[in-house]
């Protein structure tokens, strides 16, 4: 997110001087303080765990999130909730997950929105990955609600819900 404002801020600024207005630097740096992008890299705490929620739907989100979280957590392993929208590359994700991974939780979800559905891919599908990458330590559970208590039950340390915005809405939900 500091390198999407970055970006957009150069932009404004440019324009400014092209088109002759002005940007106050208070007012920037005030919105930016405030700033909270609810599902992007968001920090909340439930029943005393940190969690991490950050819906980072393909690998080069994925790879922004793990890059973030190594930055703030060097020397940790993290406990994943995860849960991929039909159609995008789980795969390419589980790979850059996987290394940063203490544990994972594969669950599922279902979205219907205006009439448009949107579900998540199979748990055994994410399950193959696991086993093609030769990682065991996860847990496959189909419902959201039992996947998330027992995910903030496991283990020490930090759990990061992540895979699909549909995803990370649901567990907003809960």
């Amino acid at each position: 997110q500091a390198e999407n404002a970055s970006l957009a801020l150069a932009t404004v600024l440019n324009l400014g001087k092209r088109d002759g207005f002005k940007i106050e630097e208070m007012v920037v740096r005030k919105a930016l303080e405030e700033a909270h992008f609810i599902g992007r890299m968001d920090l909340i705490e439930v029943k005393g765990k940190k969690v991490i929620i950050d819906g980072a739907h393909n690998a080069q989100k994925m790879g922004a999130l793990l890059k973030s979280l190594k930055e703030i957590y060097p020397e940790e392993k993290f406990n994943f909730l995860v849960s991929f929208k039909i159609g995008k590359d789980f795969k390419a994700m589980m790979k850059q997950i996987i290394p940063e991974a203490k544990r994972i939780t594969i669950t599922c979800f279902g979205t219907e929105i205006q009439d448009l559905v949107h579900r998540s891919v199979e748990t055994k599908e994410i399950e193959k990955v696991c086993h093609e990458l030769k990682f065991k330590d996860y847990e496959m559970v189909v419902e959201l609600k039992e996947a998330f208590s027992k995910a903030i039950k496991d283990e020490e340390g930090v759990l990061v819900v992540t895979g699909s915005l549909y995803f990370v809405g649901d567990v907003y939900n809960l």
